[in-house]
């Protein structure tokens, strides 16, 4: 139903002279008839882009690809004080413990504190229950509200070496902050692996690894450099978008 909904709007936008504009979308698994509804609604559009490779392939049809937009956040790659090693983790998932010591254990091996940063309210109690047990640190959810939540993530993220995530903006941020991204790849999800690969160079880890964890080496220089080539690309989306708004 929803799917016909969205393709009656495109129509009716379309057909009044007006643009339809989708960015940053990722298809996912809703089975016929909403794939072939999607299909015949994606050329009606006047842009349609998507943020991932695995979009095109479930509606079988080719489409553009960007960078998420998250990618747009102000950079900064300084390298002062990166002393610390964010994870961040999604409240509904499970992650082996024995994975997240090893985790700890490397990071202090060498010389970086481990935070616990919490960019998602409701992933607080877990991140509060996880550094108590592993006695790490913790940047909290403290009920201002998201905007101010998001600024105080990112003055963390400024003081990170590296950023370990199941969440896809956790990684991001970091990486635009300056942290090296290490994904948590969770059986039967490709969302981290198929919106980043292309993009940037990611260092992926099982959830159910029980081995202990390597840290990768870090090359701020390579890292800046894909920041800035995905941020590239969606400056001239952007102005794409503006022509086609003018």
């Amino acid at each position: 139903m929803k799917s016909i909904v969205n393709l009656s709007n495109v129509l009716l936008a379309r057909l009044s002279g007006g643009q339809v504009i989708a960015l940053g979308r990722a298809l996912r698994g809703r089975g016929w008839p909403s794939h072939a509804i999607e299909r015949l609604a994606i050329p009606a559009y006047s842009l349609f882009v998507a943020r991932d490779d695995v979009s095109g392939e479930v509606i079988d049809r080719g489409l553009e690809r960007a960078p998420d937009l998250a990618f747009l956040r102000e950079p900064d790659m300084s390298e002062r004080q990166r002393s610390r090693l964010a994870i961040s983790l999604r409240g509904d998932r499970q992650v082996e413990m024995g994975l997240l010591r090893s985790l700890v254990d490397s990071a202090r091996a060498s010389g970086l504190e481990p935070v616990f940063v919490t960019q998602v309210g409701r992933d607080d109690e877990k991140h509060r229950t996880l550094a108590a047990e592993l006695n790490v640190e913790v940047c909290g959810w403290d009920g201002t509200n998201h905007r101010v939540q998001i600024e105080r993530v990112e003055d963390v993220y400024r003081t990170c070496r590296f950023v370990v995530s199941d969440r896809l903006h956790a990684l991001i941020l970091g990486m635009v902050k300056g942290a090296q991204p290490i994904a948590l790849a969770h059986d039967g999800s490709d969302k981290l692996r198929s919106t980043l690969e292309g993009v940037i160079q990611l260092t992926t880890i099982e959830v159910a690894c029980a081995l202990p964890v390597d840290l990768p080496p870090r090359s701020i220089d390579t890292l800046s450099g894909d920041v800035h080539r995905a941020r590239q690309r969606l400056d001239v989306l952007a102005d794409r978008v503006g022509a086609m708004l003018a």
